[in-house]
């Protein structure tokens, strides 16, 4: 025998709702978070970038590599905030010239600061022929920059510790932003 349904309550189907979506956005939440942790605490290579929600496009890597002393990599990351283009700096140490070490730090400095060493960057002139080095280093520093636009466009330029002609205009805007990079106070992990 056929017995009908009994008629659908609104707020206690608006509540199922709400509770198998807010179950779904929890088990999302707790999904990312574990996927962060994982990314976070593992080594990568040099060239492989971050896939984490929230610290935005990866514009520019700075290199610098002293002897016998911690090597850092720097990235520059873009993201939007109410329709204005942010920059934040985050600081990676690396195990080797191939792998970044786990962890990822913010480095808190000004959004002009960071701008203004962007527009530094992107005006510098290199031309594409590689002007040839005197002699070999061995236990200088090494120095670089990689810039990134997306996925297809990058541009890698290193160099020795006495840079060529070409890049001593890059070079010395290296110097003074290095040494701010790595005496800074207020580097915050990201977890």
């Amino acid at each position: 025998m056929y017995r009908p349904k009994p008629p659908i309550d609104p707020d206690e189907y608006a509540r199922k709702i709400k509770s198998v979506g807010d179950s779904r956005r929890e088990k999302q939440r707790i999904e990312e978070e574990e996927r962060r942790k994982e990314v976070l605490n593992s080594p990568r290579p040099i060239d492989e970038d971050l896939s984490i929600r929230g610290i935005g496009q990866l514009k520019v890597q700075i290199l610098y590599m002293p002897p016998f002393e911690t090597n850092y990599i720097w990235d520059i990351r873009q993201r939007e905030e109410s329709g204005i283009q942010v920059y934040s700096l985050y600081e990676n140490v690396l195990i080797n010239r191939k792998m970044i070490a786990p962890g990822y730090k913010r480095i808190l400095i000004s959004v002009e600061q960071l701008t203004y060493l962007l527009e530094k960057i992107y005006a510098t002139s290199i031309p594409f022929r590689i002007i040839p080095a005197n002699g070999i280093g061995l236990d200088g520093t090494l120095y670089g920059i990689t810039i990134f636009e997306n996925f297809f466009r990058r541009i890698k330029v290193s160099w020795w510790e006495e840079p060529q002609e070409d890049l001593l205009e890059l070079h010395k805007i290296f110097l003074s932003y290095i040494e701010l990079f790595k005496n800074s106070d207020h580097k915050i992990p990201v977890v």
